[in-house]
Formats: C-alpha cells, sequence, structure tokens
C-alpha cells in the first residue's frame, strides 16, 4: 500500500484524526515564511499527548541553520527531517539526523538530486519561484512518471506532492510512489484540516491494488 503523510498540522486535533485515519507520517513546518508555521515550542505542546498508533513524525526546514533543526527535532520529538531548501549533501551529512530532501521539479534535470544527497527517500513537489511547497500547484504526471522511473533505478523511494486531493490523488497512486503527501489538498483554510477530506483520502489509498 501507498504510505501517506498530512503536512501542515496546526492543531492537535487535527494531528489525531490524522494518525487515527492511518496516516503513516505527520508533517510539521518549521518554516517562518509558511502559513502553516509551528514555532519549536508550539509544536512540542501539539505532539505532548501523540495519539496511538504507528506513525512518524516529520519536521520541514527551509535553509534553517543545523542547531536550530537539531533544538526543533529534539523539542518536538521529530522522527524524520524534511529539507526543503538549497541544502547541500555535505549539510545533510553534517546535521545527522535522518532526513528526506526534496526537488522543487520543474524539469527532468532537477533529478540529478537524486544521486548527490546521502539519503534514500526524496520528496518531489511542484516548482513555484517564492515558495516551499503549501501552493496547491499539481505536478506534471508525465514529470511524476519520469521522476519515479529514475528514482527506481537509483534504488531511491519518492513520496509525491504538489497540489494533492482525493480529487486527483488516483492518478498518482496509479503510478504507485512509496508515498503521497497531502496539505492544501485537505484543508478549508491554511493549517485547519478538513476531517473527512483526510477520510477520503485514506478511503482511496485503502482501495489500491496492493
Amino acid at each position: 500500500m501507498v504510505l501517506v503523510k498530512f503536512c501542515g498540522l496546526t492543531r492537535r486535533q487535527d494531528y489525531h484524526a490524522a494518525v487515527a485515519a492511518g496516516a503513516a507520517f505527520t508533517g510539521f513546518i518549521f518554516h517562518p515564511g509558511s502559513p502553516r508555521f509551528l514555532s519549536p515550542s508550539a509544536a512540542a505542546q501539539l505532539v505532548e499527548d501523540p495519539p496511538p498508533g504507528p506513525h512518524r513524525r516529520v519536521g520541514v526546514f527551509v535553509d534553517a541553520t543545523i542547531e536550530a533543526i537539531r533544538g526543533a527535532a529534539a523539542s518536538a520529538r521529530l522522527d524524520l527531517i524534511q529539507l526543503h531548501g538549497r541544502e547541500s549533501p555535505e549539510f545533510a551529512r553534517e546535521l545527522g539526523l535522518p532526513y528526506w530532501k526534496a526537488i522543487r521539479l520543474r524539469e527532468p534535470g532537477d533529478l540529478a538530486i537524486l544521486e548527490s544527497h546521502p539519503t534514500q527517500t526524496f520528496l518531489i513537489d511542484a516548482w513555484h519561484p517564492d515558495r516551499h511547497g503549501g501552493t496547491g500547484r499539481a505536478l506534471d504526471l508525465d514529470l511524476v512518471a519520469a521522476a519515479l522511473a529514475r528514482a527506481r533505478t537509483l534504488g531511491k523511494r519518492l513520496v509525491v506532492a504538489g497540489g494533492l486531493s482525493a480529487e486527483n490523488l488516483a492518478a498518482v497512486l496509479a503510478l504507485r510512489p512509496w508515498a503521497v503527501d497531502l496539505n492544501s489538498g485537505v484543508e478549508v483554510s491554511p493549517g485547519i484540516k478538513d476531517p473527512a477530506a483526510i477520510g477520503a483520502v485514506m478511503d482511496l489509498v485503502g482501495l489500491q491494488p496492493i
């Protein structure tokens, strides 16, 4: 089954709803430029009473310092770091924490990063000139298919993001990514998730052949 991450969580009830629905990953954004920004102290309070059920907490950072990432990871009890900026392989090695590298994908040449970063897992998101994710823009399916083929050749795993919702998710699921990442497509407003939309997504995922 394709794994699911719900990102941009800002409320305890949404965090619990995502895990109860079966999300494998829950995402918290520590980039101050995001409308879904959480401070490390706010994130620590949000995860203070974690819901039952297996899930991994992912912290999203954009060109943050190593000290800031390590501090937030400790306070919010993060399991994974998502590097969503211009972080180099050397930066990731020095960070020394399990991580995914995000690729803001505009053309096939952007996939060269798959061969340089020392991680098995990458996230592809729609390119935007100013914003680092959460834009609601969808990736071209041909580009997603090319990215998945390249990743499989290299023995890498891909998380597909970019404007996904219950309305357009089936076409991406048919390409069999390792995981999908949903944010704006399950919201009523930035940072406020819709439990019905979360449930609809998980129903779709559950219908996919294994």
